[in-house]
């Protein structure tokens, strides 16, 4: 029998033998949403349809059966996506940038400042984790004057935390 109603008003599943159920499920899906059928009944067979869907494609969520029958775009996919990204990757690239060199200047410091002092107290690295880049830079040229931990409790209560030019 063709694809459509059959004679009973029911609707039918094409008839494309070697066609995968991924491809038949959107062309069903499709004369579902097209059978004279009242706003209650379509409903509900799409909803069993989408239900019997998603026992035979367990490894599939519903959003994922829903963009397969073509109910759902993919985010990524649509044109308000594609324009948020466009606009805010230079900023997200800048501000990676920025999150990299601020890691890279912490790492640096806590290790000079350890091979200098020895061991640092908690509260004094998570002091210096605090830093900007700048003051980072600036406790790196310092610290090689220092001698003892009292010299780096010194330079921190000169430097309070200021927050980095963004």
């Amino acid at each position: 029998m063709a694809q459509g109603l059959n004679g009973a008003g029911q609707v039918t599943a094409p008839n494309t033998i070697g066609a995968s159920l991924r491809e038949q499920a959107p062309i069903a899906y499709g004369q579902i949403q097209q059978a004279p059928l009242s706003d209650t009944a379509r409903r509900h067979c799409l909803d069993v349809f989408q239900s019997w869907l998603m026992a035979r494609f367990q490894d599939q969520t519903l959003e994922e059966i829903l963009v397969m029958l073509g109910e759902l775009t993919p985010l990524e996919q649509t044109r308000a996506y594609r324009e948020i990204v466009a606009k805010n990757q230079p900023i997200w690239l800048e501000e990676g940038r920025q999150e990299g060199r601020q890691r890279e200047a912490q790492r640096m410091a806590l290790r000079q400042l350890r091979r200098r002092l020895g061991t640092l107290s908690k509260a004094q690295q998570a002091r210096v984790q605090a830093l900007s880049v700048d003051q980072l830079e600036d406790l790196g040229e310092a610290l090689l004057d220092f001698s003892a931990a009292a010299d780096l409790e010194t330079w921190l209560a000169a430097h309070p935390i200021r927050q980095p030019n963004v």
